[in-house]
């Protein structure tokens, strides 16, 4: 399989021993947060349902539009860490939990 950015300049590692394409990296990593991102909203989403509150009513606890909840539960924005924190807060879960389910939905990391 040939990649459209194949024909890009390559940039040299000697610490690796090798030529590597920083687009091809890029790629990968982009790819690898898109589907962590994705993961995110999910657990985030499905914690929302498990508490029985609608978007609107965990938007009144944050003090957000109800548009921000849908917005990052359909990917349109990207959460920060202490956004995160504050919608665990509003759904009274504890951070850990929403840490936990993550990392079983992804696999545990590669070491």
């Amino acid at each position: 399989m040939r990649f459209p950015f194949a024909s890009k300049p390559r940039t040299e590692y000697p610490n690796l021993g090798c030529d590597v394409k920083l687009d091809i990296i890029r790629t990968m990593l982009t790819h690898r947060c898109s589907r962590d991102n994705e993961t995110l909203r999910k657990v985030l989403k499905s914690f929302r349902k498990e508490v029985g509150l609608t978007q609107g009513e965990l938007a009144l606890r944050l003090g957000v539009p109800q548009s921000f909840v849908s917005k990052y539960e359909c990917g349109e924005r990207t959460l920060s860490f202490v956004d995160v924190h504050l919608i665990c807060h509003a759904l009274t879960v504890p951070f850990s939990n929403i840490c936990h389910r993550f990392e079983e939905e992804i696999g545990a990391p590669r070491t």
